[in-house]
């Protein structure tokens, strides 16, 4: 059994493990667009007979606690094959990676675990959680547009960022966005429209990225910097009434904001 670095040969082998272990099917353009994002240095394999059954990867990102900023390991594509699962394998390597994260002063790793008992065995801990809202038509808030204008925009990473920076620093876990992360992790997955909030002054105070299918709204991000840049997302979301049955989005589920809709 050896403990090494992947190689640039190997990660479409490691995609495929990934796949597998998480019930995934990417298409070409998905698998085209990881490949470009993955640096092999960042993940752990463990070899037996020049194969390998299992790895760890660890992502270099940055989080944001209390207004700072702060190097993080973010623990991904954790595999083992499962004819050889129960060995020790993962405990292996995720000792190894904890190890490497504190070279690299990655003093904060985040993960989503599987199985929490699990990750807790080796110090993770929950620290954050989310809940997931429905609000049906009926329900949408009668709220009047701010004294700003909403105008549509194609998502491009410069506007939406100096919004989402400052939205991050009111909140502990946020991940610190660069232009990478934008363009290949979440441009990609926000299909549909972007609309951004500009108050009177013309500066941009909250941006929605959502998607209308089926007669369901669904939301990917809502991020606002005022109350009335939430009021008047809420007064755009509530003129798509003709075409929407519901609206679905995540939140933290201690968001003040949810008390406002429940007693508007």
């Amino acid at each position: 059994m050896k403990i090494r670095k992947l190689t640039s040969e190997e990660i479409d082998f490691s995609i495929s493990m990934s796949e597998f272990a998480f019930q995934l099917e990417l298409t070409e353009e998905q698998r085209s667009i990881r490949k470009e994002m993955i640096d092999p240095e960042d993940t752990w394999v463990i070899e037996e007979n020049e194969l390998i059954i299992s790895k760890v990867t660890v992502l270099p990102f940055k989080t944001y606690i209390q207004g700072q900023e702060f190097k993080m390991g973010a623990v991904s594509g954790v595999v083992t094959w499962p004819e050889h699962r129960r060995g020790g394998l993962v405990k292996t390597l995720l000792k190894k990676s904890l190890e490497e994260m504190k070279k690299k002063g990655q003093t904060i790793s985040y993960l989503f675990p599987f199985s929490i008992p699990f990750y807790r065995k080796y110090g993770w801990e929950l620290f954050t959680d989310r809940k997931k809202v429905t609000v049906k038509k009926d329900q949408f808030p009668d709220f009047q547009r701010g004294l700003g204008s909403i105008r549509r925009v194609k998502p491009e990473v410069h506007l939406l960022n100096s919004i989402y920076h400052r939205f991050a620093l009111n909140f502990n876990g946020m991940l610190v966005r660069d232009k990478n992360w934008w363009e290949k992790r979440l441009f990609p997955n926000m299909k549909g429209q972007c609309a951004v909030y500009f108050d009177q002054q013309g500066e941009a105070q909250g941006y929605i990225a959502y998607d209308v299918k089926q007669r369901k709204m669904i939301v990917y991000e809502l991020t606002y910097l005022t109350t009335e840049a939430w009021k008047s997302l809420w007064h755009f979301i509530s003129n798509h009434d003709s075409m929407v049955e519901t609206v679905e989005y995540s939140t933290s589920a201690h968001d003040p904001a949810l008390f406002l809709l429940i007693t508007h």
